[in-house]
Formats: C-alpha cells, sequence, structure tokens
C-alpha cells in the first residue's frame, strides 16, 4: 500500500465485496470508501486510473475509458451523496 496523507491507496488484492454489493451498484459505490484502523481510509476511487479499474471491475465502463480527474471526482462526489441516504435511511430521518 502506498501512504498519501490519511489516505492509504489499495494495490494489492481486492477487498472482499459487502453483502449486496452485486446486487445493489449504488452500494457497492457507497462502499468504495473504506475505513481502516489508525483512522485511515481505502479510497478504490482515489485517482482516476483506480476509477476506471473500479467502474470497469463492476461492469459499468468498458476497460478503456480514459477517465479524467474531473469525471472521478464527480463519481466520489456522488458516493458521498448516495453515503449520505444510506445513512440518513438507517438512521430513520428524511433524506
Amino acid at each position: 500500500m502506498r501512504t498519501m496523507g490519511e489516505t492509504l491507496m489499495t494495490e494489492g488484492p481486492a477487498l472482499p465485496p459487502a453483502p449486496g454489493e452485486e446486487q445493489y451498484p449504488a452500494l457497492a459505490l457507497a462502499n468504495s470508501a473504506i475505513a481502516l484502523p489508525g483512522g485511515h481510509t481505502a479510497d478504490l476511487l482515489g485517482t482516476p486510473a483506480q476509477t476506471n479499474h473500479w467502474l470497469t471491475e463492476h461492469g459499468l465502463a468498458p476497460v478503456d475509458i480514459d477517465m479524467r480527474e474531473m469525471c472521478a471526482a464527480q463519481l466520489r462526489s456522488l458516493r458521498e451523496q448516495i453515503r449520505a441516504l444510506l445513512a440518513s435511511r438507517t438512521a430513520g430521518l428524511p433524506a
């Protein structure tokens, strides 16, 4: 693993999917930022190349999409919005 500030970028084998991720792509997207011990995180969408890999692995984009940082940042923003919606639902609060 490479350390970039407080974020760990995984370069090894993929983490196993959480239950339900294969059935619900939004859950898989929400889980693409992973909390690790010591206050670190692993962001599977941390770079355009990682975002491209994640989309390809989930069958959401072709291998040769040539992801740009602006698009990767928009996907990370969408992820945070989905995480907020899921947290609201879990807490029984309105979105």
